[in-house]
């Protein structure tokens, strides 16, 4: 059997963000606190290691409303610090 194999040709550019997140910059410096947004929203900045981690705020949200009624059912602060 005979195989042709051509040569793909794209004309269209497909951009990819960035793959490292910004607070994994080591050459930065001080320069890390503006370029992740630090000054515009601390909050955001705050979590911006726990979305990389996880994949986003879903676990996050989840993972507290369970501690939430964990806390609210049995009034215990032990059994929401255990989880």
């Amino acid at each position: 059997m005979l195989f042709i194999i051509l040569q793909a040709t794209s004309f269209q550019t497909i951009i990819v963000n960035e793959t490292v997140p910004c607070f994994l910059n080591e050459t930065a410096g001080a320069q890390m606190w503006k370029n992740c947004g630090a000054s515009d929203d601390f909050l955001t900045f705050a979590l911006l290691g726990f979305e990389w981690a996880t994949g986003g705020n879903f676990s996050m949200v989840f993972v507290s409303m369970m501690i939430l009624f964990t806390y609210i059912k049995y009034h215990k602060v032990i059994y929401p610090i255990v989880i």
